[in-house]
């Protein structure tokens, strides 16, 4: 009889223990693997949603910036706006039409200034 329990006690708990002991590191591997390389693949690629607005040279006409900041209001996947300057100044009222134009914007998304 003692026997007997002996034989399903080295069944029911050595037998498992040394296999954890044996295969417990490969095991926690594996599984830190799997679920790394499973996180990227389920990450959707979204397209970026930010807007590079360019505003270089002298400032006398505001024509082509006014289309550029309309097309980006009609582009509903555009969420903030980067707004890059390279200007020594330029015409009074075309300026004043240009900081009327970015506050109007900077109503209805982000804009950052560089």
């Amino acid at each position: 009889m003692w026997s007997f329990i002996q034989k399903i006690f080295k069944v029911l708990v050595i037998a498992p223990l040394d296999f954890i002991t044996k295969y417990f590191k490969s095991f926690v591997l594996l599984l830190i693997v799997l679920v790394f390389f499973s996180a990227k693949e389920s990450a959707p690629s979204e397209p970026p949603n930010l807007a590079k607005l360019y505003l270089n040279g002298a400032i006398f006409s505001t024509e082509d910036f006014d289309k550029e900041v309309d097309k980006i209001l009609k582009t509903p996947s555009i969420k903030g706006v980067l707004l890059l300057i390279d200007s020594p100044g330029g015409a009074v009222s075309a300026s004043v039409e240009l900081s009327e134009k970015i506050a109007d914007l900077k109503q209805k998304m982000p804009v950052l200034a560089y």
